[in-house]
């Protein structure tokens, strides 16, 4: 019974410890469960703290790219708030009161009908009894100023105007045949630069003359036409450095270096040689005077001394006076000379312009007064002899809209004095001493 009794008392004993060794299994598993999903817990965690600094990261990645792209946007606005545009069309109709009614007869040099044997008075309205398209103009620029030192300028234009320049007044027949509205010219294409140091304004490439009133943008000027003195004297513009430098509030020093000074249209660099530029300002936009003198050498002088060429000045004087905002007026005088030939011409020019409302009245006279050379004669005129050449202009204009303007136009040409008549008159292309000529025009401008 002992042996039954200890053996049973054994085997309870067994199974009694049996759970208590299970419970032990249990708790180590539980806590290896717990400790592994604490571990699976911090990793969540690192993971969570990764992907919000993650995305902290591209928050900031996108605010720099906003704010670049707002830069560069607002970089791209200022640029183009800074540009200036403008430009505009100019039309006309002219009439040739000396009735000049033969078309073309090479036999008489009737190569152009309304500009005289020189070819100087009417170079832009050179057809009679025609209709044409005067100019068609567009010009961009940003200049250069304090806050943006850098500046670029361009004008580029169409139309009978530029077909003049390009053809160089030839009046050959080619230049009939072909279309006056094709020809394009650049009159400016310049870089600039304001200097800090005294504020010194540097234009490089092609830019406009300091010379003279009336320019090359015919809705600038008073009249339709532009004048003998513009047409016969000046240049118009110059490829070349100029420098202008501000003396106080109403004065400016300019010097410059040029391919050509007095050629009439950016002549090609065809010679070693320069000519040299200076100007000086004085006045305000009520009343101003403006001084310019230009020298050099100028081949192909031909008339006023040798073919070579020739060491040329000319010397300007300009005074604008605007009493008040309805009164324009002013006075351009010219000199021209050829070193060591003898030869000179003097011009003068005066203008005005009265505007009553949306009409307007402008009015110019000139003349001009060629001695010839010691050997060639007269560099300007046909003639030989000595001309006194005289031009009288009358532009009554009115503004149909903010941008559109008509204008007719009275223009009287005379050249006295002389031995030969510089204009065609009539059936049979005689000439005369004299022309008058009836022009209407329109001009949108932008």
């Amino acid at each position: 019974m002992k042996r039954v009794s200890g053996w049973m008392a054994s085997a309870a004993a067994c199974l009694l410890a049996a759970p208590a060794m299970a419970g032990e299994d249990v708790d180590a598993k539980l806590a290896e469960m717990q400790e592994l999903v604490q571990g699976l817990q911090q990793k969540v965690e690192a993971q969570d703290e990764q992907i919000e600094h993650q995305g902290k990261m591209l928050e900031d990645a996108q605010r720099v790219v906003r704010a670049d792209e707002q830069g560069t946007l607002s970089g791209l606005a200022a640029f183009i708030d800074s540009l200036e545009v403008d430009g505009g069309v100019a039309a006309s109709y002219n009439y040739n009161l000396n009735d000049v009614s033969d078309k073309f007869n090479p036999s008489f040099g009737a190569t152009d009908r309304n500009t005289g044997n020189s070819g100087l008075f009417l170079p832009f309205h050179r057809d009679d009894n025609t209709f044409q398209v005067d100019q068609v103009w567009f010009g961009l620029g940003k200049p250069a100023t304090e806050e943006s030192r850098g500046g670029f300028r361009f004008d580029i234009f169409y139309g009978a105007t530029a077909s003049n320049y390009a053809t160089g007044n030839t009046f050959s027949r080619e230049d009939f045949d072909r279309d006056s509205t094709s020809d394009l010219v650049v009159d400016q294409a310049y870089v600039q630069y304001l200097a800090p140091i005294g504020d010194v304004d540097f234009k490089l490439g092609k830019f406009a003359t300091p010379v003279g009133a009336e320019v090359a943008k015919q809705w600038a000027n008073f009249n339709i036409t532009r004048g003998i003195v513009y047409s016969a004297m000046q240049p118009v513009n110059h490829v070349g450095l100029i420098g202008t430098i501000p003396i106080g509030d109403m004065a400016s020093f300019g010097a410059g270096i040029a391919n050509s000074g007095t050629s009439l249209i950016s002549a090609p660099d065809d010679s070693k040689e320069k000519s040299y530029i200076a100007t000086l300002y004085l006045g305000d936009s009520r009343a101003n005077i403006r001084g310019s003198f230009i020298y050099g050498w100028e081949p192909a002088v031909t008339g006023a001394g040798s073919n070579t060429g020739e060491q040329t000045g000319l010397a300007d004087l300009t005074a604008w006076f605007n009493p008040t905002d309805n009164i324009s007026l002013w006075v351009n005088y010219d000199y021209l000379f050829v070193e060591d030939t003898g030869y000179y011409a003097n011009g003068v020019a005066l203008a005005g312009r009265i505007a009553l409302g949306d009409a307007g009245f402008a009015l110019r006279g000139e003349y001009i007064n060629e001695h010839p050379s010691q050997n060639n004669g007269g560099l300007l005129f046909s003639d030989t002899h000595r001309p006194h050449v005289w031009s009288l202009t009358f532009t009554p204009d009115y503004a149909l809209t903010d941008h559109l303007k008509v204008k007719g136009e009275f223009r009287y040409d005379l050249v006295n004095d002389s031995e030969e008549k510089e204009f065609w008159e009539g059936e049979r292309i005689s000439q005369d001493k004299d022309q008058k000529v009836v022009l209407v025009g329109a001009e949108y401008v932008f």
